[in-house]
Order: C-alpha cells, then structure tokens, then sequence
C-alpha cells in the first residue's frame, strides 16, 4: 500500500551531515525522481534541516492524481510509524512534570494491571515500552491478534482504553495468550505497535485528555503545526494528500484502533518543527517541548 510519500530527512546526525551545496545540485531532484519511479510513488515532498532552519524543500508529483493537484511542502501526509515519536515526546513531558516514572511498573498509572502471564511476578515499565522491550507482541499480522489491524471510518477508532482492556486482559474480547512472547519484559527488544498503543493511554490516564487532544494542545500547536493532527476532523481537506493502493485506485482515509503510532497527518513545513525541536535540546523557534534530560 503507498500512501503519496513524505520524506523528511528526520535524523539530526544524518541533516547535520548534509553537505550546503547539495540542495543547489540537480542530482538530489534526479535520485529522488528515480526513486519515485523505480518504486512508483505517487509524490514526494523532502525537506533537509539544519541546526533548526530548513534549508532545501523538494515537492514532486501529484498528491491527488485524478485532480491534478501537485505535491507542496504543506501537503499533508499520513507519517505512518514516524507517529511513535510523537508518543515518546507525550510520555515524556509527563515524565519530564513528574508525573510519570518511566522505570516504574505502568500499572501504577492505568485502571488495571499490565502482566505477562508467563513471568507474573516481573513488572512493565514505560522504559521497556518505549524501547520496545516489553515483551508484548508486535502484532504482525491479524492471526496473531484478531482484528488488532480492522479499519474504521476517520476519527472513529474504539476508546484506547477499551482496545487494552480487549487485547491485554484475560477474558477480553480479542485476548490470545500469543499476545506475550516468551522473553521476561526488559529482555529481548520486538517492535510492537500494541505497545506504542498502550503508551498512548498512559498519556490519557495521566493527562486525562484523550491522545489525539493532548498532542495537539502540547506539542502540535505550541510547536506553531495547527495542520497537523491525528484526526481528519482538524486538517484542511484542500492539503491532504490523496492515498493510493499499489497498481490500483485511490482508497478511503481511515483509521486503526492502533492509530496512535501510524496515524498522526502533517506536511514537510509543519513537520520540520517537530524535528527541529528533538534536534536542538527540545526548543524550536524560543518555544520548549522538552527538555531532554533522561538517561
């Protein structure tokens, strides 16, 4: 499946690294083009930050191909997984308040205890879920966790407290011991988009906001992105990028009950902010996020 791709050049290692001269060279336009073609991309939008300033944006193709509409660097796009950053950042400033103590046991934080029925006496701490270390499955595909990946209209996922009380306790709906793997928690690292989701409510019950709102009243639009957001509901429609099936049509915007960490909608303009911020100790533009000061 392709959504219309954006590509920002996220790692401050790798923008630091980036030499001036190359955004006045024709061979970046030429390798993402090839890029795009080789994989059959709809559209692009790619942005190089150094320090805390943009310096080279590249927009190619259509975003919404049946319209003729060009991709632009405030074209909004689906950032899929790159979401998960901004779970970290939310549990983070919790953590950064006092509020949360990422080495200790999560359950301290929900309405119920978090425990892999294997090794019950071993505690998850927010620490192994954000390093995916916890020991709860990714899940991979539906056999391993029925209906974990089910599509729903825009901004109408199931309360994430209800899909961890389904997926995570004995006796819920959706409950398969495969839920767990073999590994205490803090042993073996599996990537887990049940336990980015799981972060996800820590942020509810300790804020007591709903996910989608805490992002976008604390980081989104103090970092001056009002056009990002993981609902539809708060997007121009105008700016969002059309999304396609490989070798067939444009399908619907949806959502997952996982939508936490794969369904956050920003552009290249918008979300050069959040970058810049991790890049520059938590600050862009005199405004702080974070201050980054855990080990």
């Amino acid at each position: 499946m392709f959504n219309s791709l954006m590509i920002s050049l996220a790692c401050a290692a790798l923008c630091c690294a980036v030499q001036p001269s190359l955004s006045d060279s024709p061979a970046l336009d030429e390798a993402i083009l090839q890029e795009m073609q080789a994989r059959r991309i709809p559209s692009v939008a790619a942005c190089i930050i150094k320090n805390d300033r943009v310096v080279w944006t590249g927009s190619y193709g259509l975003a919404d191909k049946e319209n003729g509409l060009p991709a632009s660097s405030r074209t909004n796009y689906l950032l899929a997984s790159l979401s998960k950053t901004v779970i970290a950042t939310a549990v983070l400033q919790l953590a950064e308040r006092g509020l949360v103590d990422i080495d200790q046991d999560i359950g301290l934080y929900l309405p119920f205890n978090v425990r892999n029925p294997k090794f019950p006496r071993s505690p998850v701490t927010t620490r192994m879920l954000l390093t995916h270390s916890s020991g709860l499955t990714g899940p991979k595909t539906d056999e391993e966790l029925p209906a974990f990946y089910d599509w729903f209209d825009p901004d109408s996922a199931p309360p994430l407290g209800l899909t961890m009380m389904e997926y995570l306790l004995p006796g819920g709906a959706h409950y398969v011991p495969a839920v767990w793997k073999d590994k205490a928690p803090g042993r073996r690292e599996l990537y887990s988009n049940l336990g980015a989701s799981l972060l996800a409510y820590l942020v509810e019950c300790v804020s007591g906001e709903d996910f989608s709102s805490y992002c976008r009243n604390h980081i989104f639009l103090p970092l001056g992105m009002p056009e990002t957001s993981y609902r539809i509901a708060d997007l121009n429609a105008q700016l969002l990028a059309v999304r396609y099936m490989e070798d067939s049509g444009p399908i619907p915007h949806y959502t997952r009950r996982d939508y936490p960490g794969g369904q956050v909608k920003s552009s290249v303009e918008e979300f050069s902010h959040f970058l810049a911020a991790w890049m520059n100790e938590g600050v862009y533009d005199q405004t702080r996020i974070l201050c980054l000061c855990f080990s």
